[in-house]
């Protein structure tokens, strides 16, 4: 082996107990919202240091720049434990603008199946701070078109404007200790 990995480790919590716990070394190909705030390559320096170069980061700070955040939007049901939405969609118009970006395979028409994996699209917002990355965000989610499918868009603005997540107190239980979250919008 190389040395030359980075560890993914996701917490997926939701009142009753934990969804999932997946831990695995791999060489990122979906580092947006890591490598929006670095001027170098991640996967670039991955393939040097297994090749026996040197990294090119000198960890000396100057490559660091604002905040990132990335929402998965899934084709799940976030008030009714997450329960998959298979379906059309009828129509899509991905947000957009400075510091916005999204990765997505679908389009108005595409089939979203019952049997793979839910995840629609990645929006991935770059702002000088924490600040205006979350106001990018809540902008993002709430331009964001997607229609046919229920989707976790509606949850993931609630919960990024939620006081806890904006103060920067979010941990492993997040999630429980904020079950208005799963409650629907009024």
């Amino acid at each position: 082996p190389s040395g030359s990995k980075t560890v993914d480790t996701e917490f997926h919590s939701r009142p009753g107990g934990p969804l999932a716990m997946p831990g695995t070394y791999t060489v990122r190909l979906d580092v947006g919202d890591w490598s929006s705030t670095e001027s170098f390559d991640l996967v670039k320096d991955q393939i040097r240091v297994a090749a026996g170069e040197k990294v090119s980061f000198r960890g000396d700070g100057n490559y660091l720049r604002g905040h990132a955040i990335e929402c998965r939007i899934n084709a799940e049901d976030p008030y009714r434990n997450f329960q998959p939405s298979p379906g059309t969609i009828t129509a899509y118009h991905p947000p957009g603008g400075p510091g916005v970006r999204v990765d997505t395979h679908i389009y108005a028409g595409y089939v979203v199946p019952p049997y793979y994996d839910s995840l629609l699209a990645k929006v991935i917002v770059h702002g000088n701070d924490r600040t205006e990355a979350l106001a990018r965000m809540g902008q993002a989610l709430d331009s964001f078109i997607l229609e046919g499918v229920v989707t976790t868009i509606p949850f993931l603005s609630r919960l990024i404007r939620s006081p806890d997540f904006v103060a920067g107190e979010v941990d492993t239980k997040f999630l429980e200790r904020t079950p208005e979250l799963f409650e629907p919008p009024a």
